[in-house]
């Protein structure tokens, strides 16, 4: 389409003078591989006994009544209601945590070595 415009076949890599130092940025970049990622620990307890659940699902108490849960943190808002309820379902307590993932992946800064 450019080629069209332009009237005029556009350059290759190796045509446009700039391959080497193109593909010496590439290969920098492949040589320092960087993933990162972040989840949440969802942590607490209650009388030994009761049922817990985190957004409807059970959660696996310890025999002191402890709990702790790890749930994935993707980029957005979620939120996360933790209900407790008596062995006899006579009481229950609710508590919800509501937490937003924002990540940014910057741009790779390469120093020249000849510095």
């Amino acid at each position: 389409m450019f080629e069209e415009r332009l009237q005029r076949q556009m350059p290759t890599r190796s045509e446009d003078g700039l391959s080497t130092d193109t593909d010496a940025a590439l290969d920098r970049h492949r040589s320092l591989p960087f993933e990162v990622d972040a989840e949440l620990i969802v942590y607490g307890s209650t009388i030994p006994g009761a049922t817990v659940l985190l957004s409807g699902e059970p959660v696996k108490l310890r025999e002191d009544g402890s709990f702790t849960v790890r749930v994935a943190l993707p980029d957005k808002r979620q939120v996360l209601p933790i209900i407790a309820q008596s062995r006899d379902a006579m009481r229950q307590r609710t508590t919800v945590i509501a937490v937003e993932r924002n990540t940014k992946v910057m741009e790779a800064v390469d120093r020249d070595q000849n510095f």
